[in-house]
């Protein structure tokens, strides 16, 4: 299964772990934009917990300020979601 298949399943299945946040205050969102998660992964996530776009972790970080310098072409469409 490819990580999509497990994120859209995740969705499915336990949408409660979108809201669900690390020990770092980090949500599965969070994690998305640091590691570059593909646009398609972006959306299904923000379409499942679009409060999860004004969540900030333990160091008051939202996911659209911690999103990857190489997809920095996403944080406009991750501002505009709100």
């Amino acid at each position: 299964r490819s990580p999509l298949d497990i994120i859209v399943s995740l969705v499915q299945h336990a949408p409660e772990t979108l809201q669900t946040q690390d020990r770092d205050g980090w949500l599965p969102l969070h994690h998305a934009c640091f590691v570059g998660a593909s646009l398609e992964t972006l959306n299904i996530l923000v379409e499942a917990f679009p409060e999860g776009l004004n969540v900030e972790n333990n160091h008051k970080k939202k996911p659209c300020d911690i999103i990857s310098k190489q997809e920095a072409r996403y944080k406009h469409l991750l501002h505009s979601a709100v």
